[in-house]
């Protein structure tokens, strides 16, 4: 406790300092309620009460609570007192001098001051000013051009749309600027355009519920999305509702979903005002991607991998090999057995057809069931051999076997056999076949007839004690000539059975 002080009952024989400059700058201007306040606060300045308050002071000024906010709130415009508090509000008073000094001819300002008080009336008790906002207002009135008038209009705009709170540097600054860059210099412009964006808060709040949101205000985001779709893609309210129908193939139907829906449509050239015109555009949209969407499913890929890019794949790419009906099949093959596949294996796919001359749908599926067919005998062999050969080029030895060198799948599967514990099995069976081919050996039986003679033949000399494992035929050829066979097929046996010593 300071160790001297006035007494308690000093303040009513004392004198309150007011400035000078007070009386001739500022008294003028002010109403006698705003003097009221000021004169009575500069006295608690110099002689505090205890428990002093905005319901205290109202009451010894025979004033309104609302009154005596009003002043203090006049003053602030004017920058003699500053706010430090707002619950419960605290002011500090400024010297006159000071405000001058710092804002010269601010004070005289009736433009700003009458700006001030109407940017006041418009909160009235539901927030308190600060005089930086005051001063960042009054700057879209002198930075930016915008009449006062418009300004105001625009704030009770955004204290009815955004509340009373909304931020004066995010919201504020940018409706401000919005106006600005649409030209709308007067109030009948302001009002139109304000009602716009309320009109969209409206309408975009109803498109969330018809996405099956709760019911709620639209995100300011949302509201953006809505706008585009409204005001540069050129859709209604109407024709937005109506394509909310779209995200029922999604478990996740969002504004998102839908602005790429819509985005799909402006970039096919798609303006619609109604619903019906809107239902035939989702309608022909919706022809056009489902071969798409298909293709996507067979290869196990989401729904959110459709896009336009793919979609332009499928027609500038895929649809230029092959019809839709093709695509699908090569689709399901390519992921036949697979965790995995792209678009790009498709496309592979349906080139190797292209080359290999498959003209038709009917040339397709021939093809595919032959190569299942194929497919199924080269497991066959697998089981036999203990590894089951696979690929393309296995493929295409066997259709040599069969096509070109006329060997049925029994003669194949017999041959096999002879080919079983060798370390390349499908090279040795079609060496084997090749020599049989030149032989004109067709059947099981003049193969297994060939082995026998050729065994019978075999020199005495070659019969060693060999293990189990090793028993098996060497041919003797020292009778090659008399048999006038070619050097290749001497060569072919000598592969298969060895060169006998």
């Amino acid at each position: 406790m300071a160790i001297f002080g006035f007494d308690d009952k000093a303040a009513i024989y004392d004198a309150t300092p007011v400035e000078n400059m007070f009386i001739t700058q500022y008294l003028p201007a002010a109403n006698g309620d705003h003097v009221r306040v000021y004169l009575y606060g500069l006295m608690q300045c110099h002689h505090p009460v205890e428990g002093m308050s905005v319901e205290q002071m109202a009451r010894d000024l025979n004033l309104t609570e609302e009154q005596v906010m009003n002043a203090f709130r006049h003053w602030e415009f004017h920058g003699l007192v500053r706010r430090i508090s707002d619950k419960p509000p605290v002011w500090r008073y400024l010297p006159v001098l000071q405000q001058s000094l710092m804002n010269p001819g601010r004070e005289s300002d009736p433009a700003y001051m009458a700006f001030a008080e109407s940017l006041c009336e418009c909160f009235g008790d539901r927030r308190q000013l600060h005089g930086a906002e005051t001063t960042l207002a009054y700057e879209w009135v002198e930075a930016m051009g915008l009449p006062a008038e418009v300004v105001i209009v625009m704030i009770r705009h955004l204290i009815n749309t955004a509340g009373p709170n909304f931020s004066f540097k995010t919201t504020g600054n940018k409706t401000a600027s919005r106006l600005k860059d649409e030209n709308a210099l007067t109030v009948e412009a302001a009002m139109e355009l304000l009602a716009m964006d309320e009109k969209a808060e409206k309408e975009a709040s109803a498109i969330v519920r018809h996405l099956g949101g709760r019911r709620r205000t639209a995100t300011k985001d949302e509201i953006n999305l809505y706008r585009k779709w409204v005001s540069v893609w050129h859709f209604t309210f109407e024709a937005v509702e109506a394509a909310c129908a779209a995200t029922v193939k999604t478990n996740n139907p969002s504004f998102a979903y839908l602005d790429a829906v819509l985005k799909r449509l402006h970039e096919q050239g798609v303006r619609a005002s109604t619903a019906e015109q809107m239902e035939r555009a989702l309608a022909a949209s919706d022809d056009r991607a489902a071969p798409v969407r298909q293709l996507l499913r067979t290869l196990r890929m989401p729904d959110t991998a459709y896009s336009e890019a793919v979609q332009a794949v499928y027609y500038g790419q895929l649809r230029s090999l092959y019809p839709d009906s093709v695509i699908q099949l090569a689709a399901e093959s390519a992921a036949r057995g697979r965790r995995s596949c792209t678009l790009d294996d498709v496309i592979a796919l349906l080139e190797a057809w292209q080359k290999r001359g498959l003209a038709t749908e009917e040339d397709v599926r021939a093809y595919l069931q032959q190569y299942q067919e194929e497919t199924a005998l080269l497991s066959e062999l697998g089981l036999r051999w203990g590894r089951t050969p696979s690929g393309q080029q296995a493929h295409d030895t066997l259709r040599r076997w069969r096509s070109e060198w006329g060997f049925s799948d029994e003669m194949i599967r017999a041959c096999a056999e002879y080919a079983a514990g060798t370390e390349r099995p499908l090279a040795y069976l079609n060496s084997l076949l090749e020599t049989y081919q030149k032989l004109r050996i067709t059947t099981p039986e003049q193969a297994a007839e060939e082995r026998r003679a050729w065994r019978s033949k075999a020199a005495p000399a070659q019969q060693k004690k060999l293990l189990p494992a090793q028993q098996y035929a060497q041919r003797d050829y020292s009778g090659a000539d008399e048999a006038g066979l070619p050097d290749w097929v001497m060569q072919r046996w000598k592969e298969m059975y060895g060169d006998a010593k």
